[in-house]
Parts: structure tokens; sequence; C-alpha cells
């Protein structure tokens, strides 16, 4: 065929596969959705009053989706971590990724400063997290209960948790309770 004319459209991303260690609750290898899209219903979205088509799973539109295409970010994985501990370094964050071929190959590393994007003030720290990336949270010496604070309200570590009780008790069984909590309540 000479001079074809192609047109790709990506229909779903492949998952994101991340390994955490350090000062989190849940460390370990987990696995994101490549990406996610904001729109509930897709069949009824109008772009510039043109219909969207869904036909086997294939979207079709003069505008292209990926303004409306959100990618897993080092908040997401966080929160897939079920937050931070009360000793994490959030400002010395480090991320090792695969480097391509063509840049060189092996791994490269980066830190950075996750507490500066709580607090609104670079949020360019909160990366798009790649396949195969590598993240280490530090742990400092002491506690940093102000972290702790600024990370509850930025909804990295969640409010509630679950909490199961047995023995000698009027109710005993499965809780959700406030991370706050103390043991009395």
């Amino acid at each position: 065929v000479k001079e074809p004319k192609v047109k790709l459209s990506i229909v779903k991303y492949r998952p994101v596969k991340v390994y955490v260690e350090g000062e989190v609750d849940n460390p370990g290898l987990h696995v994101l959705e490549g990406s996610s899209s904001p729109m509930q219903s897709i069949e009824n979205f109008n772009f510039n009053n043109k219909k969207t088509e869904l036909n086997n799973n294939i979207i079709s539109s003069d505008k292209q989706l990926s303004n409306n295409t959100y990618f897993p970010s080092l908040f997401d994985v966080l929160r897939k971590s079920n937050g931070i501990s009360v000793y994490a370094d959030l400002e010395n964050i480090e991320i090792t990724r695969i480097n391509s071929l063509s840049n060189g190959g092996g791994r490269i590393k980066t830190t950075l400063n996750i507490l500066e994007t709580l607090t609104l003030k670079d949020v360019s720290q909160n990366i798009r997290v790649l396949d195969g990336d590598t993240i280490k949270i530090p742990r400092n010496n002491k506690p940093f209960t102000e972290q702790i604070s600024i990370a509850m309200k930025s909804n990295i570590n969640p409010k509630f948790i679950n909490v199961a009780i047995a023995g000698r008790v009027e109710n005993p069984g499965q809780l959700t309770l406030n991370k706050t909590a103390t043991l009395n309540e």
C-alpha cells in the first residue's frame, strides 16, 4: 500500500506495576490502572456537539480523549500503599526508573520533595509513575507529626481504618474507626 493513511486510537492502557518500600503502611508491589477517565458515561458525551461513538470498545471522536485521561502519579502510589507512617521523610522520596536503551539503559534516580506539593508550593513534584518504578520513602530519626497532619488533610493517608475486636467484649467483630482513634474509643 503506497502512502497509507493510518489512524491509531488507544483503547486501554496497560496496568502500571510499581514497588514501594520504606515508611508506608503497606509496602510491596502495587498494581495501578494504566489510566482512568473522569467521564462517567461515554455514550452520551459530546465534543463540540459531535456525538462520540462507542463501538466494540473503540472510542472515536474528532477531538482526542487524552485531555480527559488521568495517569497514576506519586500520590496514587502513596494512597495505594495505605499512606505514610509517622516516621516518613516526605522531603527526600527516592524514585528509580528504568532508563530506555536509546538513553543509555540502566536505571535513573531522582529525589522528590512531596511535602512541597502537599503545601501547594511546587505541584510538579507529584510526577507520573511508570511501569517498573521503585519508590523509597526514607525514615526520619524522630516522628514528624506536622507531616502526618498535612498528609491526613491531603487525602494521602486513609481517614478510617478497620479494626477487628475479639475476646471478652460485648460486641466482637470488625469496626471502622477514625485513624486517629484511641484504644478507649
